[in-house]
């Protein structure tokens, strides 16, 4: 790979991180994980979730929306 392509790569990249930097995800449980699986109620607690009603402000990064993905029926999202 030619250095002109690596330079581009980290252009594309940088440019990409910084959309979304400096925002921020409010997040509200808004239905119980009860009989669901343990892993879910992990990462609603990793959330600083875990009870209905609870919220919590979280930066807007790949690792959080992963997170959100991944237990979004419990949860009422708004960007800040």
């Amino acid at each position: 790979m030619t250095t002109e392509k690596k330079s581009e790569k980290k252009v594309v990249a940088k440019a990409a991180r910084s959309q979304t930097s400096g925002t921020n995800i409010f997040v509200r449980q808004v239905r119980s994980a009860a009989r669901t699986r343990g892993q879910h109620v992990k990462t609603l607690v990793a959330l600083g979730l875990g009870k209905c009603g609870k919220t919590n402000t979280l930066p807007d990064n790949p690792a959080v929306r992963g997170m959100l993905r991944s237990v979004i029926q419990w949860l009422e999202v708004k960007h800040v």
